[in-house]
């Protein structure tokens, strides 16, 4: 069974036991205890936050630097993948917004010190460290995409050594991630057993409710973006791209990969959609790097979705910082496992969200975020194939395929 379909079913059977033993007597059993259980994962993985994000678009913008090959191409390719990520961002917290996602039913606003704890399980949160975890998010992005565009512009002898450091370090933290993910199923079992047994069935009306406006999202954005785009500058029709890209986005749904999906999507755009090769073969992997339109779409809802939940009223101000760390932090975060996790506390705690209350919310989103995650990998794997024919036609080297012409 693979790790996403394992923490669904810890989701649902947290649900279902924390409801059935809801109105329990607290000397029976203690829902916090399980919640203190739960802490321990989201303290983990908030632990390399800021290191990963670091490594990672350091290590992201200098490699862009040092391909010789970043011309007249690579510079419309990485301003259409900027362009299309923060309208997605703009359609994400837009849609939030005006659907209120989170505002029928409120979780409870909860302390550390409202709630019965474990002295052991106090003791290992206390060994977990927090590094840089009052430092806002978008100042550890812009130093990392400073320092490696200096990098990148360097001449020292040793730069090459130091751009190798920096992966192996990158590659460390994803190994970590990779490790703690396999707690997840464990830890959004015992969360959700909290939430279902201290507030009960009810957050699950929410989170039903925060899906079908990140499905509203990503569909407004495919239609006003990625179609317009195909239709009136590309010239080719909504059902010919769909039919030609079938293929592609039928592995990105069962997958959840961008990586994975990445031979098929070549194939199809350079066989089916009339892409050059030179060009599919340089923009589909930058895409496959920085491109996180879906993922973009879905913080910012879930950014929206959990302010209001806690009674958090966002600001013109915090919107906008939602909308550029979530744009920024995605150039960073598309190769790394457990991304999602990462951004969202990245996004929680630029909006001001106390961590004990990230802990709960991550936890519950932790357990529909691979339902969200099929969706969002089409969206993302869209928006590469949009690119490579936008740019591929603007250098005149487009041939639509005569299937689909």
């Amino acid at each position: 069974m693979s790790l996403w379909k394992k923490i669904l079913l810890g989701m649902v059977a947290g649900a279902i036991i924390g409801a059935l033993l809801k109105g329990v007597d607290s000397s029976f059993i203690q829902f916090s205890y399980f919640k203190q259980a739960g802490d321990i994962f989201i303290r983990m993985i908030k632990m390399l936050i800021a290191p990963i994000i670091f490594f990672s678009i350091l290590t992201g913008v200098t490699n862009l630097g040092l391909d010789k090959s970043l011309g007249r191409v690579g510079i419309k390719s990485l301003l259409l993948y900027l362009m299309s990520t923060l309208l997605a961002a703009v359609v994400g917290v837009a849609v939030a917004m005006s659907f209120e996602s989170g505002n029928q039913q409120g979780l409870e606003v909860c302390s550390k010190e409202e709630l019965a704890t474990l002295p052991l399980l106090d003791g290992l949160l206390s060994l977990i460290p927090q590094p840089f975890s009052d430092v806002n998010p978008l100042q550890i992005i812009i130093l990392a995409a400073s320092f490696g565009v200096g990098l990148g512009l360097s001449n020292h002898p040793k730069k090459n050594l130091v751009i190798s450091f920096n992966e192996v370090c990158a590659e460390t933290l994803y190994k970590l991630i990779e490790a703690i993910m396999k707690g997840a199923p464990y830890a959004v079992f015992c969360i959700m057993l909290f939430v279902a047994g201290t507030q009960g069935l009810v957050v699950l009306g929410g989170i039903g409710k925060l899906f079908l406006v990140f499905i509203l999202g990503c569909v407004l954005h495919v239609v006003m973006v990625y179609f317009t785009a195909i239709r009136f500058y590309v010239g080719i029709s909504f059902t010919s791209y769909l039919k030609a890209m079938k293929s592609a986005f039928l592995v990105a749904f069962t997958t959840s990969s961008s990586s994975a999906t990445m031979p098929t999507t070549l194939r199809c755009i350079k066989e089916k959609l009339g892409v050059s090769s030179n060009t599919a073969n340089f923009i589909i992997p930058i895409g496959t790097t920085i491109n996180m339109d879906g993922m973009v779409i879905s913080h910012c809802v879930c950014a929206v979705f959990g302010a209001q939940y806690f009674g958090i009223d966002l600001t013109i101000s915090q919107l906008f910082m939602v909308v550029l760390t979530v744009t920024l932090a995605s150039v960073g975060a598309a190769g790394v496992p457990g991304a999602a996790v990462i951004m969202l506390g990245m996004v929680f705690d630029t909006i001001g969200i106390s961590s004990e209350n990230q802990i709960t919310l991550i936890g519950v989103l932790i357990g529909v975020d691979w339902v969200i995650g099929m969706v969002r990998t089409v969206v993302n794997v869209a928006g590469d194939t949009v690119v490579a024919a936008v740019v591929d036609k603007s250098e005149g080297a487009f041939t639509p395929h005569p299937v689909h012409a």
